[in-house]
């Protein structure tokens, strides 16, 4: 991770990457699953093959899927990348109002504000893509330490206030 220098006052980025620790347990229980579809084909045949064809591979790609290089923020000064299972998204600080937390369906999720003209902008990537307007809780900080950092940083580097 790095920081802001504020002797030299050089601006690094700041990356904040996925909890190993909640990946793992994604891949614990996938893995747990796949074992127990297994073993049920010997008591329900059909039940087990068909828990054993839907979870195996998934299993399988979700060691590619939540590599830890695959889910991360960085965030810069002209604003951050949000990196979730391999995509990338790029997000300026000005096309940002905030960051809050908030619930979905039960799930505890920092939400992302965005300013109506960008909105009315990307519509259609809301409407299809929800990685777009919540950040879920896959990441090493806590979540309200989380949305702190990225309001701060928002209001430091947003050019709309300069």
């Amino acid at each position: 991770m790095t920081v802001i220098d504020p002797k030299l006052g050089q601006q690094s980025d700041l990356i904040i990457k996925a909890s190993v620790v909640k990946i793992a347990w994604l891949l614990v229980l996938l893995g747990l699953l796949t074992l127990f579809s297994a073993f049920c084909i010997q008591l329900q045949p059909v039940w087990g093959w068909i828990g054993t064809i839907l979870f195996a591979p998934l299993f399988v790609l979700s060691f590619y899927v939540y590599r830890p290089s695959a889910t991360y923020l960085r965030l810069s000064t002209e604003g951050m990348d949000i990196v979730n299972m391999g995509r990338r998204f790029k997000l300026h600080w000005s096309d940002v109002e905030g960051f809050h937390l908030g619930n979905v369906k039960g799930d505890r999720q920092i939400g992302i504000l965005y300013t109506d003209a960008y909105l009315e902008q990307q519509t259609a990537h809301f409407i299809h893509d929800s990685d777009h307007a919540w950040l879920r809780d896959l990441y090493s900080l806590p979540l309200d330490s989380l949305c702190k950092i990225l309001n701060q940083w928002k209001s430091t580097y947003d050019q709309r206030q300069a």
